[in-house]
């Protein structure tokens, strides 16, 4: 996670990908794999906020710059 904020990843992605995933049903159809083969988002979320603790604060992130302007720095 350090290492794409680094490259300019929003470093609060994954934790907003995993609250959206939270707040589905594991019953449902579309996540019901997902669900099975990977740990639940609350845990994922759990280990996330010990490993980062203040970490977030530190990281630039994208500093509002779209994934495409991103991407062009990163293409020339």
């Amino acid at each position: 996670m350090v290492i794409a904020a680094r490259a300019g990843f929003d470093p609060y992605g994954l934790p907003a990908v995993l609250q959206t995933l939270q707040s589905q049903n594991a019953q449902d159809g579309n996540f019901s794999l997902l669900f099975e083969t990977h740990p639940s988002p609350t845990d994922r979320l759990d280990n996330l906020d010990k490993v980062m603790r203040n970490r977030f604060e530190s990281t630039n992130g994208s500093q509002g710059r779209s994934f495409n302007d991103r991407f062009k720095e990163f293409s020339r």
